[in-house]
């Protein structure tokens, strides 16, 4: 990856608070780390996960982003300046390229992790975390919650705080945690348009940060809330008949519920799916074929 130079902005700084499974996020502060005297700048994944106890890093770059530590942990991306002792998540931007570096990386490894995960369903019958080196991207795993793996999600959210679709005809239900800024969550939204066998809600979350719940607010304020996300996925606008402010009060608390029900159960990035009997579906994006698959499969 290119090595931004000196015009880099370092934007929407955020603590880094470690608890199992998760990272909490406060924003406009950064977080000092307790570190041992004399780290070189270059880091290893023990000693990222010895400074934020509770995180599973994957991999650790020290060249990607000059005077920064990218670490990658599941599929979230922060950064560590082992010189000073500082982390920071939230984007990068590159300003001579007009670009925002953490966006790029962080649907890339989304991305690679769904290969790996549909390539593991597809040669095994079922997911299967993917070894390999430190610079290797693992599948979605498990969540987990205090440290160990939670064996199954059971969804306690409200029907109203999800958009259904081929909802009131008794189907087996699906469950799809998404953010309307992620592109993989918009082509999973356009897959399962397609299905007829199941029914789906769909719980939008402000994962990304990168203005997903205001989107969501719109969404659910729509009187056709299907079709309203539709066009959000498509265009990112909606038309609605209240005032914008009058549905983000509304509704942001109710993607505030989901976000933080998201978070409660682990998961570590969207899209995710939870089919009613509780179970996960591994990896993110998946095409509707592997998806019913799953569904019929045996738990």
């Amino acid at each position: 990856m290119k090595s931004p130079n000196k015009k880099v902005l370092y934007a929407s700084a955020a603590v880094l608070i470690a608890v199992p499974g998760s990272i909490a996020a406060a924003a406009l502060t950064v977080a000092h780390l307790s570190r041992p005297d004399g780290m070189a700048a270059e880091m290893t994944i023990s000693q990222v996960e010895g400074l934020l106890p509770g995180i599973a890093v994957t991999s650790v770059n020290c060249e990607a982003v000059a005077g920064l530590c990218e670490v990658i942990a599941g599929e979230r991306i922060f950064y560590v300046d082992p010189r000073r002792g500082y982390a920071y998540t939230g984007s990068i931007y590159d300003l001579e390229a007009r670009e925002d570096v953490t966006a790029r990386r962080r649907e890339a490894v989304v991305g690679f992790a769904n290969l790996l995960a549909g390539d593991a369903q597809v040669r095994n019958g079922g997911p299967e975390r993917v070894a390999g080196g430190q610079g290797a991207q693992p599948p979605a795993v498990p969540p987990v919650r205090g440290g160990e793996a939670v064996a199954s999600v059971e969804v306690t959210l409200p029907l109203e705080n999800a958009v259904v679709h081929n909802g009131g005809q008794g189907l087996p239900v699906l469950h799809v945690f998404s953010d309307l800024t992620c592109p993989y969550c918009q082509r999973l939204h356009n897959e399962l348009a397609r299905a007829t066998d199941f029914e789906v809600r769909e719980y939008y979350v402000d994962w990304l940060g990168r203005g997903g719940g205001a989107r969501a607010a719109l969404v659910l304020c729509a009187e056709d809330r299907s079709q309203a996300a539709d066009d959000m996925y498509a265009s990112g606008t909606v038309s609605v008949s209240r005032e914008q402010a009058e549905c983000a009060a509304e509704y942001g608390p109710v993607i505030a519920a989901n976000t933080s029900f998201a978070s409660g159960f682990g998961m570590r990035g969207t899209p995710t799916m939870v089919f009613e009997d509780g179970r996960r579906l591994p990896g993110g994006y998946m095409p509707l074929e592997q998806i019913t698959a799953f569904i019929n499969s045996e738990s």
